[in-house]
């Protein structure tokens, strides 16, 4: 189920109206702010959420119904699938453990919080996707360790699968970080100018990772 750019979309928004074996939804760019929506009474069957939040009003995410407020959107914790894209307000209280507990696959860019500001996210282990897309992102180097954190590094869950990396116009270094992700499969780069340290190494050569690039 998709709703796009739906501007006359006042007031009276779904909450428990949401057909009751939805599995799917995309959603953005109406008349109502995601942050005015209030608590929704998503069904439990809502396992992939695409949210498009140009002009939300939304700076933080929420876990807990008692926690909204009138600046928060609430994340149903049944989402397997999750997309976020364009929220420019979102300054702080950055999800960390508010993530859903069973996330597969997470796509997310385009925040006001540089990605090398989110500091160390708990990620759930069930996280087997990732794509991450960010021009303005700060992060010089990608790392798996929380000790190696910085503030110009982006910490990749252990659990990966499938990492793509688009338009991250700092980033130098990610080969030592591959190294420390045993379960990643296949890493797809697109966009990444100054990323020149795989192609300089050998590290991934006997490995079963498979790297494309799309310059």
């Amino acid at each position: 189920m998709g709703i796009y750019n739906c501007p006359s979309m006042d007031y009276s928004f779904p909450c428990g109206l949401w057909p009751p074996n939805l599995r799917s939804l995309e959603i953005g760019c109406l008349n109502k702010p995601m942050s005015k929506w209030g608590i929704q009474n998503y069904p439990t069957s809502l396992v992939h959420l695409s949210l498009l939040g140009e002009n939300s009003g939304v700076v933080s995410f929420v876990a807990n119904a008692k926690d909204v407020t009138s600046t928060s959107f609430l994340l149903p914790p049944s989402l397997m699938t999750l997309t976020i894209f364009d929220f420019m307000e979102m300054d702080y209280s950055f999800p960390c453990g508010l993530w859903p507990p069973n996330l597969r696959r997470l796509q997310i860019g385009c925040l006001n919080k540089r990605m090398s500001e989110w500091g160390i996210q708990n990620y759930s282990t069930s996280l087997v996707h990732l794509t991450l897309y960010e021009v303005n992102s700060g992060v010089v180097s990608f790392v798996a360790n929380t000790k190696d954190v910085t503030s110009t590094s982006f910490l990749l869950p252990q659990s990966l699968m499938t990492l793509d990396i688009l338009k991250f116009m700092e980033l130098e270094l990610v080969s030592e970080a591959l190294q420390r992700l045993p379960y990643l499969k296949n890493l797809d780069i697109y966009s990444c100018p100054k990323l020149e340290d795989l192609r300089e190494t050998n590290t991934t050569s006997t490995s079963s990772l498979r790297i494309k690039w799309l310059e």
